[in-house]
């Protein structure tokens, strides 16, 4: 099926829910259900529909276009993420009741383009009136937008009931189709008791260029009410339950004069055409990142009750590539502050452990030592290699007050404590080519020892690889934004075969 070309044969996923927009298939001309999946209908009452128990047969069934989620058990959401992992498009009831995760995960695949994945807000037909009048330019420059509500079930919000019974999706969603992309939310609740009752609950949404919203949800014994305003620099436009029992309805008036009056029931028709709308992107028309920013703000609004103050939003679109630099930005913090600590602990490790005398380490930073290999084996002649290391020292002689170490040779000494012979000639050695290049003070600065602490300097060694290997992993790490996969542009899906008679 072509990206253009609006869905027509339909899968059932789950059977708790059977909302309006499965009715509004059921009574199409154009639009059918051909499959039912995870349902407990029997072959004989499912009459033509073919019957699904496991996704993989779902997803190679060729005569469904899109999978419709119907349920929220977890064998279902589960059955859902498979699907969209692997490409099949589905269409997704706006219910506050989908685990926050499951959004999340559905949200990587339609950033990554791996399926077409729509939102279904089965009143948003509600307020398109009003959003088309502000397209129109006909209320100006919009100031602010106040919605009311008042009903006698905003009442608990302890552990026997949920937070999302308080909580209006349709009303979030007509506030950002009206007002933007608000950043800011604010919760504020009065009246009641500690047990979770109000009396009032307001909630204020802003951000930068956008009109104020405010929602106000009222107790009230009454039957239920709804007056939605809006504020502009030309003009005014209400939406106003109105009515009793079957017969309410919906008018709509522009500075007080009506300009339009509705049903509450929805138009199977206009559900099915905003179902076209959004699965061709057209403009004003429902698209997964709706779903996702009023599930964020849903999640706001409980931190800013919880929090007492605003919650900013911070959007960013999910992808793999976003969460992984996400997860390394954590790791990168974590190494910093080991690669501190670490470094520190060395710097202690070396400052109070350290065996070697002032001497050793005067010489050994001023590269003063000469070692075995600068000397033949078996006598006290120097190699080439320790030549060439005594010329170093003759040109640094008078920039340092470091002293010429010689290393003990192998060779036994003649008595207990003193050096051997061999050593005492490499001494004389040394002294008198130092001598011939004409520096000062040879036999003050020269003396043969042994080296101590060549474990300590294997230990640091080994503290030294233990404290910055991490980090230059992690940095080697960072690499990996350079192949990490950016989003796809989404292929053109199967061709639709032609519908049967």
């Amino acid at each position: 099926m072509s990206e253009t070309e609006t869905p027509r044969r339909f899968a059932l996923l789950g059977s708790e829910n059977l909302w309006s927009l499965t009715m509004a298939l059921v009574h199409s001309d154009t639009h059918k259900v051909v499959a039912m999946a995870l349902t407990d209908r029997t072959a004989d009452k499912a009459g033509k529909l073919s019957l699904h128990d496991d996704w993989e047969s779902l997803l190679n069934d060729d005569a469904v276009d899109a999978v419709i989620v119907c349920g929220e058990r977890p064998e279902v959401l589960e059955f859902a993420r498979q699907l969209a992992a692997r490409g099949k498009p589905l269409i997704v009831p706006v219910w506050p009741t989908f685990p926050r995760e499951f959004v999340a995960e559905l949200s990587l695949f339609d950033a990554e383009g791996t399926s077409k994945l729509l939102p279904c807000f089965e009143n948003r037909q509600e307020a398109e009136p009003l959003r088309e009048l502000i397209a129109d330019g006909r209320l100006g420059t919009i100031t602010s937008i106040q919605l009311d509500r008042s009903d006698a079930d905003f009442t608990r919000f302890g552990s026997d009931h949920t937070w999302h019974s308080g909580v209006r999706f349709d009303d979030i969603d007509w506030l950002r189709l009206l007002g933007g992309d608000y950043s800011q939310v604010t919760l504020i609740r009065s009246g009641g008791d500690d047990a979770g009752t109000f009396v009032t609950q307001t909630l204020q949404l802003a951000g930068p260029g956008l009109p104020d919203a405010i929602c106000t949800y009222r107790r009230s014994n009454s039957p239920s009410d709804l007056r939605l305003r809006i504020d502009g620099s030309e003009g005014t436009a209400e939406l106003q339950l109105e009515g009793e029992g079957e017969q309410r309805e919906f008018v709509v008036r522009v500075d007080g004069v009506e300009t339009l009056r509705q049903s509450t029931t929805n138009d199977p028709a206009k559900l099915l055409a905003d179902l076209d709308r959004s699965w061709k992107q057209e403009p004003g028309s429902a698209q997964w990142r709706d779903f996702v920013r009023v599930h964020e703000i849903s999640e706001a609004m409980q931190r800013s009750l919880r929090r007492r103050r605003t919650i900013d939003l911070h959007f960013e679109t999910a992808s793999e590539r976003s969460q992984f630099k996400t997860q390394m930005a954590t790791v990168g913090c974590f190494v910093l502050v080991y690669t501190f600590f670490a470094s520190v602990a060395m710097l202690f490790a070396g400052a109070v452990l350290d065996p070697r005398d002032k001497l050793q380490r005067t010489s050994e930073a001023a590269d003063f030592i000469l070692t075995r290999d600068e000397f033949d084996a078996a006598s006290d002649q120097l190699t080439p290699l320790g030549e060439q290391h005594l010329e170093e020292i003759a040109k640094r002689w008078q920039s340092s007050t470091a002293a010429v170490v010689i290393l003990e040779s192998d060779s036994q000494s003649d008595q207990l404590g003193e050096v051997s012979s061999m050593d005492r000639n490499r001494l004389t050695v040394v002294q008198r080519h130092l001598s011939e290049k004409g520096v000062r003070r040879v036999e003050e600065r020269t003396v043969v020892r042994r080296l101590a602490a060549d474990r300590f300097r294997t230990l640091m060694t080994i503290g030294r690889v233990i404290a910055f290997a991490p980090l230059g992993v992690f940095l080697l790490m960072q690499l990996l934004l350079f192949v990490s996969r950016p989003p796809r542009v989404v292929g053109s899906h199967q061709s639709m075969q032609p519908l049967e008679d």
